[in-house]
């Protein structure tokens, strides 16, 4: 016996609407935490990017104590641009994390469906992306956004170019 989808299924703006929201609701009560890990390192203690006027020691290769060796720059002006919109409020940048999660699911669904032609197919691969357990270090841990942002930014490379 063949069981046919219901019609509203098969539409991409239920598959948006769905990914999107069950990736932010799912995340979501990780938003009440505290900072965790070295994040306390990067966010409250170090002093550097709580000030554009510091912009050249950016580029120089100012790290917090104990990172001694790693240059970068552009996390660091990443840091400064999330001080400045939430400060030392942990609420914030866990917000931002998670709806750049959701994002990314939702791009790795435009991906998958112009790889497979499958709008089911695509609709399970956005969801099992934006949902598996493994992307809660990386919405906790607020010190991995560059990581995260450029794996964004890779997806909508590949989107569009495909």
């Amino acid at each position: 016996m063949i069981v046919k989808t219901p019609a509203f299924f098969e539409k991409k703006t239920f598959h948006i609407i769905c990914i999107f929201l069950l990736c932010f609701l799912v995340y979501l009560p990780i938003a009440s935490h505290q900072f965790v890990f070295d994040d306390n390192t990067f966010f409250v203690t170090w002093q550097t990017p709580k000030s554009f006027s510091n912009l050249p020691a950016f580029f120089q290769g100012d790290v917090p104590t104990g990172h001694e060796g790693v240059y970068r720059p552009v996390r660091t002006l990443l840091y400064a641009i999330d001080y400045a919109l939430w400060g030392g409020n942990p609420l914030g940048y866990y917000l931002q994390a998670i709806l750049l999660n959701a994002v990314i699911a939702l791009l790795i669904y435009g991906i998958s469906l112009k790889l497979t032609k499958n709008i089911i197919t695509a609709f399970a691969v956005g969801m099992l992306f934006g949902l598996q357990p493994v992307h809660t270090e990386a919405i906790r841990s607020k010190k991995k956004i560059l990581e995260t942002s450029t794996f964004s930014y890779f997806n909508v490379y590949c989107v569009f170019s495909l």
